[in-house]
């Protein structure tokens, strides 16, 4: 079972990668932390030199985190109303780790993922991703950074029917472009989880799990920097979806890829370094889960790499 929000789990620290947890005082849910009272207030900071104070803040987080988002939110019009699904967002996420992101159906946790990824467009606020600030690229520059730095895997696998195992896997990397090795960089995913005896079965010939590992295959062949994946486990029965998050953590460490995971299943989510939890459209909770987190040199903290 995963902890409540106000469990043990060590709540994150900015320096090592945190999330601001509450909303303001507009609305959504509240911090956990005890209400503290107020120092005297200094004299206000200048607009012009809060804002650059604001412009260094987010290049010193460049240079140091995989993905940060600010003051992210994001609204939806309803009948005619406002339906606010995320609330002034903050969010810092280190290179190489594994964070988990749980909450109830409707707290907004596959809008945050789309927004992460830029494959949707926030109401207010920011999203730099690797280095890269996503709202200043075009929609195309912003597929084309995708392309090259981030890689996916979704619940529903998105696998092409009319394509064997080996040939989804080479889509990427033949979009991608890199002359020669394509076919054996595929071969070699392929077997690597497991499936090198049925690399040229279509997807309607393979099990659930089976189509879900082809998908992984898929998602690390460009190796990607940032791999995000929606509720990777949510068509798969129990045994085979902690299987598959093994698999993914595994790749994940030998790849060095940062890695952002949605799911609704608290037991996989502790298999991840962190675990951010939303309610509301606000984030309530950032606590250390049950796997060690990478070290300063990009290994586990529990064990040296092979």
């Amino acid at each position: 079972m995963g902890r409540e929000s106000t469990g043990e789990g060590r709540a994150v620290s900015p320096a090592d990668g945190g999330a601001r947890v509450g909303c303001d005082a507009t609305g959504g849910a509240e911090a956990l932390a005890p209400a503290r009272v107020a120092p005297p207030p200094f004299p206000p900071v200048p607009a012009p030199l809060q804002a650059v104070k604001t412009r260094h803040e987010l290049r010193r987080k460049r240079d140091v985190m995989m993905i940060v988002a600010q003051g992210l939110e994001k609204t939806y019009t309803s009948g005619g109303r406002p339906l606010p699904v995320l609330r002034d967002i903050d969010l810092e996420v280190a290179p190489e780790s594994f964070v988990a992101v749980v909450g109830p159906s409707g707290s907004g946790k596959t809008t945050l993922l789309g927004l992460l990824a830029g494959l949707d467009v926030p109401s207010a606020g920011r999203v730099v991703l690797d280095g890269q600030d996503l709202f200043a690229l075009t929609e195309d520059e912003r597929a084309g950074f995708r392309a090259e730095r981030v890689g996916f895997v979704f619940q529903t696998f998105h696998l092409l029917p009319t394509l064997t195992a080996l040939e989804n896997v080479l889509v990427p990397l033949e979009l991608r472009g890199g002359g020669r090795g394509l076919r054996s960089r595929a071969t070699e995913l392929l077997d690597h989880v497991g499936l090198g005896d049925r690399m040229h079965h279509y997807p309607a010939q393979l099990s659930g799990g089976e189509q879900q590992r082809v998908a992984l295959a898929r998602a690390f062949a460009n190796q990607p920097r940032i791999l995000f994946a929606d509720e990777p486990t949510g068509n798969l029965d129990q045994e085979t979806g902690a299987a598959i998050v093994a698999m993914l953590g595994e790749l994940n460490r030998e790849a060095r890829t940062t890695l952002v995971m949605v799911t609704h299943d608290h037991a996989l989510a502790e298999r991840a370094h962190r675990i951010v939890r939303l309610a509301g459209g606000c984030i309530v909770a950032d606590e250390e889960a049950g796997a060690p987190a990478p070290s300063a040199d990009g290994t586990d903290s529990a064990a040296p790499r092979p």
